[in-house]
């Protein structure tokens, strides 16, 4: 359990370094193609946090209730408090798996929201990679805005060990 904790850890240290990045005009800047804001980006994934959060005590998780449009999409200094408060959050409460539904809509149109089985392992790896994934657009976002961004931000962790394998390869 400690890993994958310890790894949403990491992919939340990585948000952390991209607010401080986007800190100035970039982190609520709309990008140049449209769509949403990096400060949007970062408070999609903390509001699945929060979901988690929410509702582990009573052994329901809804990710589709989130704040949506709230001040952490403008003001970066407040989304990194938030985001350190998620981490020790995670290292205090996330000690042992506990058996979870997850409630969440599945179709637009057939407006049927589903419940699942799953479990506090299963969604913190869900929350990594969602992380991760939010991550690689909003380091996009930043290099469009001229940003340098380390090129390992935003990469699964599968493809890290790949390429860092095929790295040693061309080195030896």
């Amino acid at each position: 359990m400690q890993v994958i904790v310890n790894a949403n850890v990491e992919a939340l240290q990585k948000i952390i370094e991209l607010i401080r990045i986007a800190s100035g005009t970039s982190y609520h800047k709309t990008p140049p193609t449209g769509g949403s804001t990096i400060g949007r980006h970062v408070r999609h994934v903390l509001d699945h946090f929060d979901a988690l959060k929410t509702g582990l005590a009573k052994g329901k998780i809804d990710y589709d209730q989130r704040h949506r449009d709230c001040v952490i999409e403008t003001d970066a200094r407040l989304a990194t408090t938030h985001t350190k408060s998620i981490i020790d959050w995670l290292l205090k409460h996330a000690k042992t798996d506990k058996a979870l539904n997850i409630k969440t809509e599945v179709s637009a149109v057939l407006q049927q929201p589903q419940t699942v089985s799953s479990s506090l392992k299963r969604e913190l790896v869900y929350l990594m990679n969602h992380t991760i994934h939010h991550s690689a657009y909003t380091a996009l976002l930043l290099k469009s805005f001229g940003e340098v961004v380390d090129e390992s931000i935003g990469l699964a962790p599968a493809t890290q060990i790949y390429l860092n394998s095929q790295h040693l390869k061309e080195v030896s």
